[in-house]
């Protein structure tokens, strides 16, 4: 009986000191042929040939099927495993013009908006790791040749990215807008730029003709996802910037 108890207490305790967070992830499945982006071409898919297609081997893995929240976020800092958001940005997030709502207590399935290592550090707690670009593009258009989640038309996507909302740089709760059309994922293509585990290597393997980044600082890493713009169109920020993240396993 004393040994039932002891066992009960351990097993108590070993949950207690298990990361709270959640596990809503969608698998990704491998393929030999996922589209990340285009070479030699201007950002419309449509005018981009098959040549200039850029695919690549991808091994399955596992995503966020959300950015992580303001509230998830906040439970990894009660645990002393994160930073605290800090109580003013020095610089608004990237792609966003002043700082709107953003960290708020009392708005928890908001993004969160973090700097880059900040957002390394939780997915580190939660036992997962940043994507890499191969992965987040691989999530994000899958085998399909086209510029947005939903196809090529840019005028749908204030219709079917933002519903509604008229400032393209404001944030919203995750998963208020309809899911992307690839991997039922949401806010892949909106709900702000995401920080990717990845460098700029001068010109984008993966951009477009018009994506030149002077990476003149080693602590530069990738931001995409932001509508209204294409995917792959992605941009450099040094990592004491602050965007939207999720994860990856």
């Amino acid at each position: 009986m004393i040994k039932r108890k002891i066992y009960f207490f351990v097993l108590l305790l070993t949950m207690s000191s298990c990361p709270a967070f959640a596990e809503n992830m969608v698998r990704v499945p491998a393929a030999g042929d996922t589209v990340v982006g285009y070479v030699g071409c201007d950002v419309d898919a449509t005018d981009c040939t098959s040549a200039s297609v850029k695919k690549v081997n991808i091994s399955a893995f596992e995503i966020d099927i959300h950015p992580v929240t303001v509230g998830e976020y906040g439970q990894c800092v009660k645990t002393g495993k994160c930073e605290s958001f800090p109580e003013r940005l020095s610089a608004p997030p990237i792609g966003m013009v002043g700082n709107h709502d953003i960290n708020l207590v009392g708005k928890p399935d908001y993004p969160a908006v973090v700097s880059y290592d900040m957002a390394e550090a939780y997915c580190r707690y939660v036992g997962k790791s940043l994507p890499t670009e191969k992965q987040w593009l691989a999530a994000a258009m899958g085998n399909e040749v086209k510029a947005y989640a939903w196809g090529n038309d840019d005028e749908a996507t204030a219709a079917v990215r933002q519903r509604g909302i008229d400032d393209f740089s404001a944030l919203s709760d995750v998963m208020s807008m309809p899911k992307d059309f690839v991997n039922g994922l949401y806010d892949m293509s909106g709900n702000g730029y995401e920080w990717i585990d990845a460098k700029p290597l001068g010109k984008y393997e993966t951009g477009g003709t018009g994506y030149d980044i002077a990476c003149d600082d080693p602590r530069t890493r990738i931001c995409l996802g932001a509508v209204p713009l294409p995917l792959y169109q992605k941009i450099g920020v040094k990592v004491d910037a602050y965007a939207t993240f999720r994860c990856v396993k």
